[in-house]
């Protein structure tokens, strides 16, 4: 396990920029950080991995009103109702 910062997941891996891993996590589509410290909020990096390699698979995660659309990578389709809050 490695601590990463936000700035570092995207030469990590992740692609994308701090504003969108903040909104995913606010949606529950990316990982949660802890806390270090008062200012020091870091990743846990085999999270991070594991996100990673569920996008790989293809899968989607899709929001629709107040429900979450899962589409796997066999075809199969399943709708949650979902906390946006």
């Amino acid at each position: 396990m490695k601590l990463l910062r936000v700035k570092e997941l995207k030469e990590y891996g992740t692609g994308l920029a701090v504003s969108t891993i903040w909104r995913d996590i606010k949606r529950g589509t990316f990982p949660k950080p802890f806390k270090l410290g008062s200012r020091t909020t870091v990743f846990n990096s085999d999270d991070i991995d594991e996100w990673i390699k569920f996008q790989i698979s293809k899968d989607s995660i899709e929001y629709e009103d107040d429900k979450k659309i899962i589409t796997r990578a066999n075809g199969t389709v399943e709708t949650i109702e979902a906390d946006l809050s």
